[in-house]
């Protein structure tokens, strides 16, 4: 799977549960390499398999997920854009 190798770190470390996830997201706060995706529309679009919210974008291209652990080895959850 290739990635985009950009990682978007939230105000909170930890995802919002499917019943209360935001239909819709905006990106913004992305490094100058990436200023381009500022302003990007995700939509919610189900649940990963440990039950949090994933986003496809406006523009088809981009994903963002939270992951927990991405290592599975105690690494810091995070929120992921990727492309594929």
């Amino acid at each position: 799977a290739g990635t985009t190798g950009v990682t978007i770190t939230l105000a909170a470390a930890t995802a919002p549960k499917a019943a209360v996830a935001p239909k819709m997201l905006a990106l913004s706060g992305a490094c100058d390499y990436k200023r381009n995706l500022n302003g990007l529309t995700f939509e919610l679009q189900g649940l990963t398999a440990d039950g949090e919210p994933y986003y496809k974008s406006s523009d088809m291209k981009y994903y963002i997920y939270h992951d927990a652990d991405c290592d599975g080895s105690g690494s810091a959850p995070r929120w992921v854009l990727d492309g594929d």
